[in-house]
């Protein structure tokens, strides 16, 4: 069995997904390009992204999700990481509305 670093699962997404690639390329104005999973992550959630990269970065990897057969599911966690700071801020505002831990 495996010791896991950190107490909270968000956590063990944050350093298992900031250093790795995407596994697939996204297609840009510019062409098909590849990104590292960083930063995918600033391009969905900064101000300056384009939302035509947003949409393709989302639909990608919402695509390589469906496709991934494997038991440990990295494509499937990759999409739950770039979703981690939207998650984070509903998380937030649920646990300040109700007042829950």
């Amino acid at each position: 069995m495996g010791l896991i670093p950190y107490n909270r699962v968000f956590d063990v997404l944050e350093q298992r997904f900031r250093l790795a690639e995407l596994p697939f390329s996204v297609t840009t104005a510019e062409g098909p390009i590849r990104l590292s999973a960083l930063s995918a992550r600033r391009a969905l959630y900064g101000r300056s992204s384009t939302p035509h990269l947003r949409e393709e970065i989302w639909r990608e990897a919402v695509d390589a999700a469906q496709r991934d057969t494997g038991a440990a599911g990295s494509e499937r966690l990759l999409a739950l990481w770039l979703a981690l700071p939207a998650m984070r801020r509903t998380f937030y505002r649920i646990a300040n509305r109700w007042s829950i831990d």
